[in-house]
């Protein structure tokens, strides 16, 4: 049963990365970008680019992709806190910016299910629930102004 869990668990994530609006707006990201430029990173994984088409690198059940290692790695056994309940305890399902705003966390239940970095110079727009430009978003995350 404890499999089962898991794999409803992972389910749910590649679920709620993929049905962002972010997503939809990446899949035209690639167009013109070399191969290999990395167009979105979570903690499900990566999306990469390859002769102008998003590709989906997923991490397998159970792990979570360390962007600083470069590779999927069990929760909780680096520097990603993808898959812990550290910064999601207490607070309601949502979506919460990261320090700096370049990248925020999906919490369900009080786990983190998701570290979604935005791309390039977006930051997150708490509005939204979803990166934008920085001037289209109040502060702390952005610069516009009223």
């Amino acid at each position: 049963m404890n499999w089962f869990l898991k794999l409803v668990s992972f389910l749910a994530l590649v679920l709620i990365c993929y049905g962002q609006d972010t997503h939809k707006k990446n899949e035209t990201s690639c167009t013109g970008r070399p191969d290999d430029w990395l167009a979105e990173i979570g903690c499900w994984g990566y999306n990469y680019c390859k002769n102008g088409t998003t590709i989906p690198f997923v991490c397998p059940p159970s792990t979570v992709y360390d962007r600083d290692a470069k590779k999927c790695v069990p929760p909780g056994s680096s520097s990603t806190a993808c898959g812990t309940s550290t910064i999601c305890s207490g607070l309601p399902d949502g979506r919460y910016p990261d320090i700096g705003c370049k990248s925020y966390y999906v919490c369900v239940a009080g786990v983190n299910n998701g570290r979604i970095y935005c791309p390039a110079t977006l930051v997150f727009d708490s509005n939204l629930d979803n990166c934008n430009w920085a001037n289209n978003v109040p502060p702390p995350c952005g610069t516009k102004k009223d």
